[in-house]
């Protein structure tokens, strides 16, 4: 945590015109939160990398979809299940339309989809994912 942290910081100081190393750093800091559950610093720094790739790379919707992907698992992790299927399934919607040959991301995407409705109760929903 810390050594990102201090990443993000020297690249934000230093070499602020590179959004999408930015952006990176703040979705494995994000992961690197989320497995140490500080859930809300973990989305907080999800949320401010996907708004960096939609800001100032909006082309790589792989990575955009990742983080989503990563923000759909935090808010799972964080109970926030309606929160985290929107997440989800704008990621799975991404992956289906722009890099449809990526199959075992999708798969990925649709598992935790299907985990999320479980987690709602949601269950005829769930198998259809």
């Amino acid at each position: 945590f810390q050594h990102l942290q201090e990443s993000v910081n020297i690249q934000r100081t230093f070499i602020p015109g590179d959004k999408a190393r930015i952006a990176a750093t703040l979705h494995a800091l994000g992961n690197c939160l989320t497995v140490q559950g500080r859930l809300e610093d973990a989305f907080q720094h999800l949320q401010e990398s996907v708004n960096i790739q939609r800001t100032f790379i909006p082309g790589d919707k792989a990575r955009i979809a990742a983080t989503l992907h990563a923000l759909g698992n935090c808010l799972t992790v964080q109970g926030r299940l309606e929160d985290a299927f929107q997440h989800l399934q704008e990621s799975v919607n991404i992956q289906r339309t722009f890099i449809p040959g990526d199959k075992a991301r999708i798969a990925g995407t649709l598992h935790e989809l299907g985990t999320c409705l479980t987690g709602q109760g949601k269950l005829e929903d769930a198998f259809q994912h």
